[in-house]
């Protein structure tokens, strides 16, 4: 966040001054709280729901330069049908494809770039959002990919002379579909 707000922050406001960015997540840094000091800025720290401050969002930014595993938060942006503008770190534990269900920015200059073209753009943000969306509930519905898990702990057992024959045995499905 430090070299985007930096690096595109100041590409974007060229275009919209009145541009705004919040910054939420647990236990920002002291360099990241300094950045509530910039104009338009604001760092929440924790919050208890993310979703009020996602769903206000014409994008949400992921620019990471190191990502290990899945990005919960890109999933969770593009569950709410959020567009999501990442990096290639980001973009690289993420099950979907760009350009169709999020935007990957290489450069400072291309992430101001497709931020400002979403903020211009309400068609190509709704088309962003529903693919988004989209893909997150085709490919990580919890009922699918716990049938999944299903499979793979019942291929474990069969491989295992010792293990019980028979059906894996689980808890009732989740209540509510993923937001």
């Amino acid at each position: 966040m430090i070299e985007f707000c930096r690096e595109t922050l100041p590409r974007i406001r060229a275009e919209r001054p009145s541009a705004r960015l919040v910054i939420v997540g647990a236990d920002p840094s002291p360099a990241i709280r300094k950045l509530g000091e910039l104009p338009n800025v604001t760092v929440t720290g924790s919050v208890p729901d993310v979703r009020p401050f996602v769903m206000r969002s014409c994008a949400m930014v992921a620019p990471l330069n190191i990502a290990r595993g899945t990005q919960n938060k890109i999933l969770e942006a593009m569950a709410m049908g959020v567009p999501v503008i990442t990096s290639e770190a980001g973009a690289g534990g993420v099950d979907a494809k760009e350009p169709e269900h999020f935007r990957v920015a290489r450069s400072p200059e291309e992430s101001a770039r497709l931020a400002l073209g979403l903020m211009a753009d309400g068609g190509a943000r709704a088309r962003l959002s529903a693919a988004g969306r989209a893909r997150v509930l085709s490919h990580h519905d919890w009922a699918a990919s716990l049938r999944r898990l299903d499979r793979i702990v019942e291929r474990c057992l069969a491989t295992d002379g010792n293990a019980p024959r028979g059906k894996v045995q689980r808890g009732p499905e989740p209540l509510e579909e993923l937001a």
